[in-house]
């Protein structure tokens, strides 16, 4: 079964990946492909022809540097995702191809649906938190509020993604509240895999 599991930045999706993974969960992550996709010697070149010498620092792209020129240039984040994003698409794909018979592999997607993925999955799991209990989570991690906002622009709203998708986890409580919500989802999601 191909489970999306999207939100915005600091809503909270690591953790909730991580209570599924508990509960045997193959979980796939896109940013983390993404990452690993960005110092790949094709895609280096690509990108420095892209962005210029200074993005890539001692053989390794200079993730800092990327992340400030996408979110100051609209047009270099959608050179950079046409550049990345395919080759973490067939990844998933590939994760996903690879799946045994009633696994339930959860790929963490942050752009969901900012980049019209919703058809590749059987269900989508959304997770939500109050817009600044997220600020402040993501501040916590080293950025500042004018990254995070920045992030933020370029994300759907929480009210998009509760339409489109089938589970919704509110993530503005504390750690047992929200691994009792991943629970019952996990419980459903047994049921449906044993059809």
């Amino acid at each position: 079964m191909r489970i999306g599991l999207t939100g915005g930045i600091g809503a909270g999706k690591s953790t909730v990946s991580a209570f599924f993974a508990k509960r045997g969960a193959k979980i796939i992550s896109s940013d983390a492909i993404a990452q690993e996709l960005l110092d790949r010697p094709d895609l280096q070149a690509e990108i420095g022809q892209i962005f210029g010498e200074q993005s890539i620092e001692n053989g390794k792209t200079n993730r800092k540097y990327l992340s400030e020129q996408v979110f100051l240039e609209p047009d270099l984040r959608l050179k950079l995702e046409s550049l990345i994003h395919p080759e973490v698409r067939l990844r998933v794909n590939q994760e996903f191809e690879a799946l045994q018979p009633g696994e339930i592999a959860i790929n963490e997607v942050p752009l969901l649906f900012e980049v019209g993925l919703e058809k590749n999955y059987d269900f989508i799991i959304s997770v939500i938190a109050e817009k600044e209990l997220r600020i402040q989570r993501a501040m916590s991690r080293g950025l500042t509020r004018a990254d995070v906002v920045a992030r933020l622009s370029v994300q759907v709203l929480d009210e998009e993604r509760i339409a489109k998708s089938d589970f919704i986890i509110k993530n503005d409580g504390d750690l047992t509240e929200l691994e009792s919500q991943v629970e019952a989802i996990w419980q459903q999601l047994l049921t449906s895999v044993q059809k």
